[in-house]
């Protein structure tokens, strides 16, 4: 019960945890990864919208997990959470394009 607690106080330890986790049962590389750096490296915008980010910030694999992609700092991008389960598996290129302009 307390590792329960302490998984809600710091979800992004979480997610970090999880996402490594996944990454090795699939086989995939696995490098040192910093959340906090990947989302100071994106500005304060959402790579997959390029609107401003704001509380529901998610940390997405540029190359899926399921796709291959490895669980490296360079493959890694903040987006919003709602971004980030509609791109689901897709790979970059299948990504549609920005449907309205940057401001």
């Amino acid at each position: 019960k307390s590792m329960r607690k302490w998984w809600l106080a710091h979800p992004m330890k979480h997610n970090e945890y999880e996402a490594t986790r996944k990454a090795r049962k699939l086989g995939s590389m696995v490098g040192k990864v910093d959340y906090r750096a990947v989302i100071e490296r994106a500005g304060g915008i959402c790579k997959l919208c390029f609107r401003p980010l704001g509380t529901d910030i998610t940390v997405d694999h540029i190359i899926p997990l399921a796709r291959g992609g490895p669980h490296t700092q360079d493959n890694l991008q903040a987006a919003h959470m709602r971004c980030n389960s509609r791109k689901w598996a897709k790979l970059p290129s299948n990504q549609p394009a920005v449907a309205f302009p940057l401001k």
